[in-house]
């Protein structure tokens, strides 16, 4: 961490269009002015933390609720046991279901081609 010592109307330029003013000092705090090209973001130390703390959480959730989609999935996709009714009866092909991507749900599609006999 640098440590400098400024005085009421010093700058400390950060890099290319960040520069910090001093403008008041009084016994426990001193007050500056950030001025920062429109694409920065400027947040106080406190806020900032909070945000990162938020995003944290939330991150955590969406892993918690992808592991809980893939539990569905895998339960359905599941063999289910052999009925006795059943007996070696043909089983009729499962609908595609939807799979969880990096994007968001995707269903699957089957695809199929057709043969034309053209000359």
């Amino acid at each position: 961490m640098l440590m400098v010592t400024r005085r009421i109307g010093e700058r400390i330029v950060i890099g290319e269009g960040v520069e910090i003013v001093i403008t008041e000092i009084h016994r426990q705090s001193v007050r500056v002015a950030v001025k920062a090209p429109p694409g920065h973001v400027i947040f106080r130390g406190e806020v900032w933390d909070k945000i990162a703390q938020a995003n944290r959480e939330a991150a955590e959730a969406a892993a918690q609720l992808d592991a809980a989609k893939m539990a569905v999935i895998d339960a359905i996709d599941a063999p289910s046991p052999a009925r006795a009714d059943e007996g070696d009866a043909p089983k009729e092909p499962r609908p595609a279901i939807a799979r969880p991507l990096r994007g968001g749900l995707k269903p699957l599609v089957a695809r199929t081609t057709k043969k034309t006999n053209e000359p």
